[in-house]
């Protein structure tokens, strides 16, 4: 996309842009900031912010009214499987359908790459973190299906990891 598309959700005119490199990151370090309760830990954001600004990321920001609201970041994890590394929305403007046109654009994009499958993480259910578990509904409402939990990728937490088949 090398302009900006205007998708209208319940009546608000939600802006969407490619980001390029810094734009990226600091969008997702603004966005991840008004979200303490999924990412609290001060570690988290330079970490989610740093895969923004890699070259060969693609990186899509939601804008209203000019200000920073949403952003995905897609990662191609091989040639096959393409990985949403950040998605997030600032808490306002959450259950308004703009985490799932973000989510569409990024499988949109990973298609395009020609990836089969892609992968999410986030907190499993055995964390028993009730908005997490709100996360992981999210993801398997549009079909990705729980591979795995385990608690070794992050430290002293239960991550649930997901995929879903592109395509076909």
């Amino acid at each position: 996309m090398t302009t900006a598309e205007i998708v209208d959700l319940k009546g608000l005119p939600f802006e969407l842009r490619r980001l390029q490199n810094n734009s990226g990151s600091s969008a997702v370090r603004h966005v991840l900031r008004t979200l303490p309760m999924y990412f609290g830990d001060k570690r988290a954001i330079p970490f989610y912010s740093e895969q923004a600004s890699a070259v060969k990321n693609y990186s899509l920001g939601a804008y209203l009214n000019a200000r920073q609201v949403g952003i995905v970041v897609l990662r191609s994890s091989t040639d096959d499987t393409g990985e949403i590394a950040v998605l997030a929305i600032v808490p306002e403007h959450q259950s308004v359908g703009l985490g799932t046109v973000l989510l569409d654009r990024a499988e949109q994009e990973a298609i395009r790459r020609g990836h089969k499958c892609i992968i999410a993480a986030t907190v499993g259910p055995k964390q028993k973190d009730p908005n997490f578990m709100r996360t992981l509904r999210f993801y398997e409402r549009h079909n990705y299906r729980m591979l795995a939990e385990f608690d070794y990728m992050w430290p002293g937490v239960w991550c649930a990891y997901l995929v879903k088949q592109l395509g076909d």
